[in-house]
């Protein structure tokens, strides 16, 4: 199968189709991760549900006195806040790579576009558009 850069003269364009396909690829990572990191974070707080739940009763001057009296209370929040913070950070990161990806994802159809425009090789941004489409999950669209 053909590599969507494979029908492209331009040393230029090659290398932003190639940039499309490895920033697509962390984009992709990014989500990944904080997916998982968000739902690794929901199992320490559910921990702390349940126990409150089950030990506590509903009273503000209760809730503190557990919490500084139950080891494994101060350890799950500890747990819960570490992973927070890893929530937050993987966000930023995804944020990051999204921005990268829409970046060149619109060069890549900018580029597209004035090939289309100048009436040159209309067969080869198909070609382009369909392997990225096919090969990688990269949706391009383009006026041709």
């Amino acid at each position: 199968m053909k590599k969507p850069w494979d029908t492209v003269n331009d040393q230029a364009m090659k290398m932003i189709i190639r940039e499309l396909i490895k920033v697509h690829g962390e984009y992709q990572t990014a989500k990944k991760n904080t997916m998982r990191w968000l739902l690794a974070s929901y199992v320490p707080l559910l921990a702390l549900v349940y126990i409150f739940y089950t030990q506590v009763q509903f009273n503000l001057h209760n809730i503190f006195s557990t919490i500084m009296s139950n080891n494994t209370i101060l350890i799950l929040l500890l747990i819960y806040i570490a992973l927070a913070a890893k929530v937050k950070i993987s966000m930023d990161t995804e944020k990051e790579a999204k921005k990268d990806y829409k970046d060149i994802r619109g060069q890549v159809t900018d580029n597209l576009n004035n090939i289309w425009r100048m009436n040159y090789d209309i067969a080869t941004c198909n070609d382009i558009v369909e392997a990225l489409d096919k090969q990688y999950k990269i949706n391009i669209s383009y006026k041709g």
